[in-house]
């Protein structure tokens, strides 16, 4: 009788912020452009586009990961971002590249990215929003 296997969820979370990523066809390495950890505006609200790319680190099975952003009063910032299914292996990283397209921010803050695997939340980023007058 074939021994089956438990779902483990990611150990490590990574996420970073870009402004776009390639991936190289042969190799299939991730090549991020732009990396930032804050965002800037003249006013407000604004909508900017940027990419997230998320490494998971120590999974196994099949899951479904979803990327959510909150503002500091726990409003949630709607993305066009649907749910990912990825196949982990449990010595293999795996890499998740997510546009974000048009994601609009009302007011300066600090607003988290958070990463969830199978409705469990595996890792945030906080990631400071700030008018450019404030800097």
């Amino acid at each position: 009788m074939k021994r089956e296997k438990r779902l483990v969820l990611p150990k490590q979370c990574v996420i970073l912020l870009c402004d776009a990523v390639s991936t190289d066809p042969n190799s299939k390495k991730k090549t991020l452009y732009g990396l930032f950890e804050s965002l800037q505006f003249s006013d407000f609200p604004n909508r900017e586009s940027f990419w997230l790319f998320v490494r998971l680190i120590g999974g196994r099975g099949e899951q479904e990961i979803t990327c959510k952003i909150v503002t500091s009063t726990r409003k949630l910032v709607p993305l066009p971002v649907p749910t990912i299914a990825v196949k982990l292996v449990i010595d293999n990283p795996s890499d998740i590249c997510i546009q974000c397209v048009g994601v609009e921010f009302s007011a300066s803050g600090k607003y988290k990215v958070m990463v969830f695997s199978n409705d469990k939340r595996i890792g945030e980023l906080v990631v400071p929003v700030v008018q450019r007058d404030d800097v």
